[in-house]
């Protein structure tokens, strides 16, 4: 027997279209509500409000803490014991409960493994149907947390790098306001950067030379890079200098270009030197670039054997370099030749004075000398002069002639003086087979050549004077 269905009244009444419709209505909402619970990338927990215990939980959670899904519910937050410092006592839920909101920042939490994260916290107390929960929404910040302990250490860097540039270092931002300054900028211009930051090169130049410097960044931003270029500016005396300005654009986060630094390196004194410059011009024959790369090479000469020592322009350069100065020497056949030589200026005009002793060379006892010299009268004049100090002296013209001297003399050598660049065998390797036939002996190198010339015949080495 079939039971007929009447609308509205009685068990196994069809329910009415409107009734269908909020029915479908809950399950959609609940549908969307249960994707984005699932699908979210914080950590949601849903609490029994008079309990504390869990009722839900979400994807992300579990696999953030490392617990599964069913070892959260039924228990309490306490229990868990995955929050550390708050939220972790039966206390701390009861003042959960009163509040109704709670937000934490930087909340410790540790994971199943041990793995400590850092955490916002929030929660609130909302009715679902009859009873109360308390949906606690959890997000891990532990990135960005290290992002910006990271952000706080580069700035760090950055401003002890500034201050330790003992030249001027500005940046500023893209609409050509001074963002900071580091103490030699402050020295500088005599102002402090709290004066000036904010500020844009019209508050602190005159109308011409900040029209300029303006220009400049603004081409500067126009074209992302590097930008160097001379200028002339004011200190906070209102002493003229003559700069250099070393400019580079920097990017923010997204890629963008955020402003430009800028570096000003003061080359006056630099300026004042090449006044100082002295220019010695000849109309002679002039030289070949073969020749001009050799002329302050000591005995270096174009002259016939006896016509020349070669030792006149390396002279010059040694007395130039000795006082800090520079030479330069150019010339093309048949144009002359000009040499410029740069010497700094004394500072405070005042001039070292030496006193005079008679010079005292100590004097030999017959003691047997090797002296090694490629050039004849070079070691002819060495050999008169030792002898002349009581030395008994061994010549030999080259570093093969000294080694067979060496094998051939019966009686003792106490030292060997040579000269370093010869033709043929290295005097290093020369000393070297000389001391393996005699131990101990003793050896003096000497050389018109700069350092850098002698170490590349291994001279400049540990214990080798």
């Amino acid at each position: 027997m079939s039971m007929n269905k009447v609308s509205g009244s009685g068990n196994g009444v069809e329910p009415s279209s409107g009734s269908r419709a909020l029915k479908e209505s809950l399950a959609v909402s609940e549908l969307r509500y249960r994707r984005l619970f699932e699908a979210a990338k914080d950590g949601i927990l849903i609490l029994d409000a008079e309990t504390g215990m869990v009722i839900d939980v979400n994807p992300f959670l579990t696999e953030l803490i490392g617990y599964s899904h069913e070892q959260f519910i039924g228990k309490t937050i306490w229990e868990l014991g995955f929050l550390k410092d708050v939220i972790a006592n039966r206390d701390k839920f009861l003042e959960l409960q009163k509040r109704e909101y709670v937000r934490y920042e930087n909340l410790p939490l540790e994971t199943a493994t041990g793995q400590r994260r850092e955490v916002e916290f929030v929660s609130n107390v909302y009715q679902e149907g009859p009873k109360s929960v308390i949906q606690c929404n959890i997000r891990d910040i532990t990135e960005r947390k290290l992002a910006e302990s990271r952000q706080r250490s580069s700035a760090l860097f950055l401003s002890t790098l500034l201050e330790a540039i003992p030249t001027p270092v500005f940046y500023k931002d893209t609409e050509g306001r001074y963002l900071g300054f580091n103490k030699a900028f402050e020295t500088f211009y005599g102002k402090k950067s709290c004066d000036m930051v904010g500020k844009t090169v019209f508050d602190v130049a005159s109308p011409e030379m900040a029209g300029v410097f303006h220009d400049r960044d603004i081409e500067l931003f126009k074209h992302p890079g590097v930008q160097v270029y001379s200028a002339k500016m004011k200190d906070g005396q209102g002493l003229m200098h003559d700069v250099i300005y070393h400019k580079a654009t920097f990017n923010n986060a997204a890629g963008q270009v955020a402003g430009l630094i800028g570096v000003i390196i003061d080359t006056t004194e630099h300026v004042r030197l090449e006044e100082q410059f002295r220019q010695v011009h000849d109309d002679g024959v002039g030289m070949a670039p073969e020749t001009l790369a050799h002329i302050f090479e000591p005995f270096f000469t174009t002259k016939g054997i006896g016509e020349g020592t070669g030792l006149g322009l390396a002279t010059v350069y040694g007395i130039v370099k000795q006082n800090d100065g520079l030479i330069h020497a150019s010339s093309r056949p048949g144009k002359g030749t000009t040499f410029l030589i740069y010497l700094p200026r004394a500072v405070d005009g005042t001039l070292e004075t030496f006193t005079e002793r008679e010079a005292t060379s100590p004097r030999g006892s017959g003691e047997t000398v090797l002296l090694v010299e490629d050039e004849q009268s070079l070691r002819n004049i060495c050999s008169v002069f030792l002898d002349a100090q009581g030395y008994h002296v061994l010549e030999a013209g080259s570093p093969s002639d000294a080694v067979e001297r060496s094998a051939q003399y019966q009686g003792d050598i106490q030292l060997v003086v040579t000269d370093v660049v010869m033709p043929g065998m290295a005097a290093t390797e020369m000393v070297r087979r000389i001391g393996a036939m005699r131990p101990g002996v003793k050896v003096v190198f000497m050389s018109g050549y700069t350092a850098d010339v002698i170490a590349q015949h291994g001279v400049l080495e540990k214990n080798v004077f």
